[in-house]
């Protein structure tokens, strides 16, 4: 997924596992809010944006229009002139995560074929970026994903943050810090 870098369990969970109306407010939480006394006109939040909804001149401009709130533009700045409305859309995922399986019996199925840059939903999702790998399955979100992503770095390096620029760890550790799992795993295979 190119906003969360990885689609996985805590992704899939964070963003599938609720209604139309949440899913609005996680991208809404994610937008920048702008602080032009630190803005020194650098341009690296319109670089970082997917969408083109930031120019920047002779001022910051955002088209809200075409902001889909990922948030790139907020962990591209380096003078923290764009901060989050609410909070980082990974931060948010796993937390949205946690509300749909909290107190919950869940077994986690990851599929590691046809990984391609973009979601399988997005019926451009691009090419493969992985060769296929198999399945890996947990009733430990945050050990199911981790394990996936260090199975597919071992294949293909750290592949996600070179086509997508967003670290899919970031959502990791989050899970990890809210109690939903952990990142240290035993990898079994059959």
């Amino acid at each position: 997924h190119v906003q969360a870098g990885f689609g996985g369990a805590i992704k899939n969970f964070g963003m599938g596992g609720v209604t139309k109306e949440s899913k609005k407010m996680i991208h809404k939480g994610c937008e920048p809010v702008y602080n032009e006394k630190n803005c020194t006109l650098c341009g690296e939040c319109e670089k970082a944006c997917p969408f083109h909804a930031i120019k920047v001149k002779d001022r910051w401009y955002w088209n809200t229009k075409a902001c889909l709130g990922c948030g790139r533009c907020v962990n591209a700045c380096p003078t923290d002139a764009l901060k989050f409305r609410d909070a980082d859309l990974q931060y948010l995922l796993a937390l949205s995560a946690k509300a749909c399986v909290e107190g919950k019996k869940v077994f986690y199925i990851n599929q590691l074929k046809n990984i391609a840059r973009s979601c399988d939903c997005d019926p451009f999702a691009g090419p493969k970026i992985c060769p296929d790998i198999g399945y890996v399955v947990s009733n430990d979100m945050v050990a199911v994903d981790k394990a996936s992503l260090d199975l597919i770095h071992k294949e293909k390096g750290r592949v996600f943050e070179k086509v997508n620029k967003v670290d899919p760890e970031k959502q990791v550790r989050f899970a990890y810090n809210l109690g939903l799992g952990e990142i240290n795993y035993s990898l079994v295979e059959l």
